[in-house]
């Protein structure tokens, strides 16, 4: 069966590291590396840090399909 990820973000469009790896299936290191080299805006917040999700997808592009419009409304297919 395949997994259905599913991530939660504050309105600030910030997601963690973890979440950033899982939604562009790269690893840490990657997310930091294209974070200093594309000047991607990022934060702490309490021990974790978080990265501007909609600098990540300039970079990496949408990233996983099963959670790309998590934010949107769903449209019906006879719409």
């Amino acid at each position: 069966l395949t997994q259905m990820l599913i991530f939660y973000w504050d309105s600030t469009g910030y997601i963690t590291v973890p979440e950033a790896c899982a939604l562009f299936n790269v690893d840490r290191d990657t997310i930091y590396n294209r974070c200093k080299w594309y000047n991607i805006p990022k934060k702490t917040k309490g021990k974790n840090v978080i990265i501007s999700i909609e600098g990540l997808r300039k970079v990496f592009g949408t990233g996983n399909i099963a959670i790309n419009n998590v934010n949107k409304p769903a449209i019906a297919a006879h719409e």
